[in-house]
């Protein structure tokens, strides 16, 4: 459900604005860093942090959207918030990969990513990687440590994030076969957690779903208790699109679905963090939407040729990146603020840097170019996809 914002607000409540930006932080035209060049057209998948006094970010770049043994994961870090950029690490395995993400867990500073294949058509998932920080080497970049592999077969990780309350990091991850059309999803979600960084492990019921949801965008909230918004693109029996789910930490036996039936609406790329007690999330936008359609030319066909209609539908519409509010009492999403990007675009990092204050990184098209770009056309476009910075403040209203 897509709401008003105006309407939402109630006496007292944060409101996140645009303060600064959008900076462009990464493009194939730009020399980022010096000693990295050979960045390609397409970078995207974008991944960030501040650790010891650094903003350290991570993002793969391609000749395009699509899968190829061309892909390169760069990491640089800066001392200026991203005004200069110093190169960490470039990685190159003749595959592809994607999912870069951070983690800080007992002073520890972890990087982790998947391989994947080389088919440009085809998701192919074959194992996780992950790499510790060694620390600053002189006035240079930092020194790495050499990948390991870990987790299932073909499994893939979303977000990650520690626990104030048990100091445990955690994440949601999913495997098995995706972007199926033949039937509906036979995706499994995991919920795992590790006290170091290197050793995670299943907890509660594991996989705790099999359907359609793939991404899961999660929090928690000030009680301790783990938000979800999962991508349900694949479909389950409850319908295609979105659903929201939560975690009592006591009781990790299996979450507790807020609606027995699944949302039209999707939100592609979900990232989730809590401010001051409230949930918000980042994700894709679907302004001519929503991704379930019910269009009668379909309405004979069975669920999944339609849903192959709606695939084809949602490539061919333009799209963009939003903030929502997780209602919890009513278990809606609650539009609040457009970000940049336009095209091919969103993938949110999410940095706080003061206590009301986000930097939030994304990738899209040229800003001046792909207004009205359908998704795919952003995906392949000669132009490219490049990285910018915003900086979100939230502000409390007062009536």
């Amino acid at each position: 459900m897509v709401v008003s914002s105006i309407l939402q607000l109630s006496n007292g409540q944060w409101t996140p604005k645009i303060v600064e930006g959008p900076r462009i932080l990464v493009s194939h035209h730009l020399e980022v860093a010096e000693g990295l060049t050979d960045i390609l057209p397409s970078n995207n998948n974008v991944a960030a942090i501040l650790f010891d006094d650094r903003l350290f970010m991570a993002w793969r770049s391609a000749p395009t959207h699509f899968a190829s043994a061309q892909t390169r994961m760069f990491l640089v870090s800066s001392d200026d918030l991203g005004a200069t950029w110093s190169h960490e690490l470039t990685i190159n395995v003749e595959k592809d990969m994607r999912e870069p993400y951070f983690l800080s867990i007992n002073g520890t500073l972890f990087f982790y990513c998947f391989e994947a294949g080389t088919n440009p058509i085809a998701f192919e998932p074959s194992n996780l990687q992950r790499r510790f920080y060694l620390g600053r080497q002189g006035t240079g970049s930092g020194g790495w440590s050499e990948a390991e592999a870990w987790g299932q077969e073909s499994e893939v990780a979303w977000q990650y994030q520690t626990s104030e309350e048990d100091g445990f990091a955690y994440t949601i991850s999913y495997s098995g076969e995706h972007y199926s059309v033949s039937q509906l999803g036979q995706v499994s979600l995991h919920l795992n957690r590790t006290a170091n960084g290197l050793d995670w492990e299943p907890i509660g019921t594991s996989p705790f779903y099999t359907g359609g949801i793939s991404e899961v965008g999660w929090a928690f909230d000030n009680d301790g208790v783990m938000w979800g918004v999962g991508r349900n693109e694949d479909g389950d029996e409850t319908g295609w699109g979105s659903r929201i789910f939560y975690f009592d930490m006591k009781n990790m036996a299996s979450p507790i679905w807020t609606s027995n039936i699944s949302s039209p609406h999707i939100y592609e790329s979900p990232r989730m963090f809590n401010h001051e007690g409230e949930l918000y999330l980042v994700a894709r936008t679907d302004p001519t939407g929503p991704f379930m359609s019910n269009y009668t030319a379909t309405s004979e066909l069975p669920p999944n040729q339609h849903h192959l209609y709606d695939l084809v539908a949602y490539s061919l519409r333009a799209h963009g990146t939003a903030i929502w509010r997780l209602n919890r009492e009513t278990a809606a999403l609650e539009w609040l603020l457009d970000l940049p990007g336009c095209g091919d675009t969103a993938f949110p990092s999410i940095v706080p840097t003061d206590k009301h204050t986000f930097l939030i990184l994304n990738y899209s098209n040229p800003l001046d170019e792909c207004k009205d770009w359908p998704w795919i056309w952003g995906q392949i476009a000669p132009s490219g996809t490049m990285i910018y910075a915003v900086t979100v403040a939230f502000e409390k209203q007062t009536f």
